[in-house]
């Protein structure tokens, strides 16, 4: 964790020197243009033949959450999972700090600013409270919630946990992560994100590392992506079903010397049975970045893993580059991701939410960064 913070502390303060513009205007260039494989062309790509609809983002605004919540001494920040509960009309977000309450309530609400021609809004957002449930594990970094709302998907990082939360606080069971899962994980890139998958009748639980686990690195060809294990569950049973392999975009150039990252900082269920993907990457001078991908099945041939054990390659496709395609200049360190409820307006779509991790202020972010976008 030291080690990536204090990249990202001297990308931030680089990327906004004027000494080293002309570097920064170049190195953009070809880390989108040599190195094309790290996100694919600038415009969103086609279906292609896939069977599903169709899927398309659009940026509706941004906002920025102070690290001081009201009314508590607890500072906010550390968000690396977030779900949204229609019921209560609320996002439940959760951090990556060791204090017991490490769930909070987070209002956000779309505010529109033009009465006639095409909708614009402004967005605001506010923690409501903080709360401790039944959980005593540390280092939270994934959280997904069931279609009936009464239960939490929760994976942590020290040691590699998959958990069952009662959304009501009142008890807690875990999953049984596979052997070669726990024994790969490296330190600070273990379990990172997780989706409560619902399709063709079944439920299932996905739990994802952040990085390439230590035996699989060998498996990865020179100049290529790394890749995250997938660990799949049935969710009534909470037995392990099998797993899967999630393809990584190829790490970004870096000057300087310093080493680049490009990891799976989330996962989030769609209603048709896809899967949602948020990649991010950190390099200096460009800083953090981040990509969406859509999940949409599993390739025909598996990758055969150490050990001789066939895997399934998960089938991605790109949705966005948020700053090439959406325009955003600045961006945070994003691990948290939600959708949310329809947007009443002509477009329509859905309300996708993302969040960043502000590693408690010590990499230079200043409070924690919101991104509404639509989806449809």
């Amino acid at each position: 964790m030291i080690r990536w913070v204090m990249i990202a502390a001297i990308a931030l303060v680089l990327g906004g020197s004027l000494l080293i513009v002309g570097g920064y205007i170049g190195l953009t260039l070809l880390t989108r243009g040599v190195a094309a494989g790290m996100f694919g062309e600038r415009t969103q790509p086609s279906n292609g033949a896939s069977a599903h609809s169709h899927l398309s983002l659009s940026l509706i605004g941004t906002t920025n959450i102070p690290s001081q919540v009201a009314g508590t001494p607890q500072r906010f920040g550390g968000i690396s999972g977030l779900v949204y509960e229609p019921d209560r009309s609320a996002w439940l977000a959760i951090s990556d700090t060791w204090a017991r309450e490490h769930y909070f309530e987070i209002r956000i609400s779309l505010q529109r600013e033009t009465s006639s021609g095409p909708p614009r809004y402004s967005i605001e957002a506010e923690v409501a409270g903080a709360l401790a449930l039944a959980d005593h594990f540390r280092d939270p970094e994934g959280l997904a919630i069931s279609p009936g709302g009464d239960q939490l998907a929760v994976v942590y990082e020290v040691p590699p946990i998959v958990a069952v939360v009662a959304r009501d606080g009142t008890s807690i069971a875990t999953l049984p992560v596979p052997p070669e899962v726990l024994a790969g994980c490296s330190s600070n890139r273990g379990l990172e994100s997780v989706a409560w998958v619902a399709r063709s009748g079944a439920q299932e639980i996905w739990a994802g590392t952040e990085a390439t686990l230590k035996q699989d690195r060998a498996s990865m060809g020179p100049g290529g992506g790394g890749a995250s294990r997938i660990s799949i569950f049935e969710a009534g049973s909470r037995a392990l079903k099998g797993q899967a392999i999630y393809p990584l975009e190829p790490e970004p150039l870096s000057m300087l010397g310093l080493p680049s990252l490009n990891w799976l900082t989330d996962l989030c269920a769609l209603p048709d049975g896809r899967v949602l993907a948020l990649e991010r990457s950190l390099s200096v001078p460009l800083g953090y970045a981040a990509c969406l991908f859509v999940v949409e099945g599993a390739a025909g041939e598996p990758a055969t893993m150490p050990g001789g054990s066939a895997v399934p390659v998960l089938v991605k496709r790109r949705l966005a580059d948020l700053r090439a395609d959406l325009g955003l200049t600045y961006l945070g360190n994003l691990e948290a991701m939600a959708l949310g409820p329809p947007i009443e307006d002509d477009l329509g779509g859905r309300l996708l939410i993302i969040m960043a991790d502000d590693n408690f202020g010590r990499d230079g972010q200043q409070g924690t960064q919101v991104i509404a976008l639509r989806l449809k």
